[in-house]
């Protein structure tokens, strides 16, 4: 599904018309957000990329979180580094030297989806969660709770407890 076909598809869902302003607003937001939540945390999309060693090293802007990290095919644990903000430190002493390499495989966040002719990047098997999660949205919006939670505990069981971390 596109863009505008995931937007109709939540809002039909929610038993809600498109041509409000305010509830496109809502379905558009909550479309792109459950897509950032089903690339991330179901089908996750993954980059490989090279960092250079030095006190503080700024992670790429679309960063969700570290697959691996090695350097020169020696893997790195949780505790030879840490993250904090968009930076990654090296703690262990045998890798804090200038002039090292690193391959880091990392789960990313999508760009947005902003024209109605785009296409998620994550399978289309997923769609349905992306159009779950928008509908639960508007429904959050129309004050509709009952419903809402319903949508909320079906995406979850789906996706994991994950979700809550939106």
């Amino acid at each position: 599904m596109n863009f505008e076909e995931l937007r109709l598809s939540a809002l039909s869902k929610a038993d809600e018309e498109p041509g409000d302003e305010i509830i496109d607003q809502v379905v558009y937001d909550a479309i792109n957000h459950g897509y950032r939540l089903v690339a991330t945390l179901v089908d996750h999309q993954l980059k490989p990329t090279t960092l250079e060693y030095s006190e503080k090293i700024l992670l790429p802007d679309d960063f969700h979180s570290i697959v691996y990290i090695k350097h020169q095919d020696i893997q790195l644990s949780d505790n030879d580094y840490y993250i904090s903000g968009m930076y990654l430190f090296i703690t262990n002493k045998d890798f804090k030297h200038d002039g090292y390499v690193f391959d880091l495989l990392y789960s990313c966040y999508p760009e947005p989806l902003v024209e109605d002719t785009d296409i998620p990047v994550t399978r289309e098997v997923h769609d349905y969660l992306i159009v779950m999660y928008g509908a639960y949205n508007v429904l959050l919006y129309k004050k509709r709770y009952n419903m809402a939670e319903m949508l909320f505990s079906e995406f979850t069981s789906m996706v994991g407890d994950g979700a809550d971390e939106s």
